[in-house]
């Protein structure tokens, strides 16, 4: 949930809270999830008392992206979620760079200051829900997603192409700068994205696209901070190769909605 009200000094004041178990919805998924059925169903009575959903630029692109029948369904969808959903950064630099600063105990890097500065001033107190985002961002055509998107997907592919051309004409630069790290617990974020990286870095026979690059930032962030992730099936397949906590993340592709859907509706039973 991400509320604000007016401070004494007329400064405004944001507060977030979330309920477990969180997820993060890549694009076929908020589809699959918005269509009317017994999985939409399903998925929406968790929401009923525990649950939250972590929402990022992508998602809010991706949205703007849709018409018709398939942009009402998803705005139904998340209409029902209602107030429970918290930002998420993007970016995984900002992530790791907050992780550096917040110590141990923090579990608030993954929220996207960013986020909340464009759309909040447009609020008058209150809870601000996806729909109203979704109405903000559609009165300016989408351009403030779109211009976060493009200016992230242009960075991290000429980021990684880089490093692909560094790592394919000396067999020990990989090793020598961007080593194995151990998880560490207070810095989900720099391990996920390091561990990420490095298997991009290593597949040589992979055709990188642009596509490719944003698609990293979007996994890394939404694996390190949700307990449950939605991605396609190749970043499925990274993730699960990751050495992490059985308790970090639990990934799922579009094939295994069904298995999502069970365990998502039988997390933190009692707690």
């Amino acid at each position: 949930m991400v509320t604000a009200k007016t401070g004494p000094n007329g400064n405004l004041l944001v507060e977030t809270f979330s309920r477990q178990p969180t997820v993060y919805l890549d694009q076929w998924a908020l589809v699959r999830l918005s269509k009317g059925s017994d999985r939409r169903k399903r998925f929406l009575k968790v929401f009923e008392d525990k649950g939250t959903l972590l929402f990022s630029w992508a998602n809010v692109f991706d949205v703007a992206t849709t018409s018709g029948g398939t942009e009402e369904r998803i705005r139904g969808l998340l209409d029902a979620i209602g107030e429970h959903w918290l930002p998420i950064e993007m970016n995984p630099f900002r992530v790791m760079e907050k992780e550096a600063q917040a110590g141990p105990k923090s579990n608030t890097p993954c929220v996207s200051e960013t986020f909340i500065k464009v759309y909040y001033p447009h609020i008058h107190g209150g809870p601000l829900t996806l729909s109203k985002v979704l109405d903000l961002n559609k009165q300016d055509g989408g351009a403030t997603a779109r211009d976060q998107l493009d200016r992230l997907k242009k960075e991290a592919h000429d980021f990684v192409r880089e490093l692909r051309s560094q790592a394919a004409s000396d067999p020990r630069w990989l090793d020598a700068h961007f080593p194995r790290q151990s998880f560490d617990a207070a810095r989900p974020t720099t391990f996920v994205f390091s561990e990420l990286l490095r298997s991009l870095i290593r597949d040589r026979g992979m055709v990188f696209t642009p596509n490719d690059a944003v698609d990293l930032f979007h996994a890394s962030v939404p694996t390190a901070c949700s307990d449950f992730v939605l991605l396609d099936k190749n970043w499925t397949k990274r993730v699960r190769s990751l050495a992490l906590p059985p308790d970090l993340v639990r990934p799922y592709y579009e094939f295994e909605l069904d298995d999502f859907l069970t365990a998502f509706e039988g997390a933190w039973i009692g707690k």
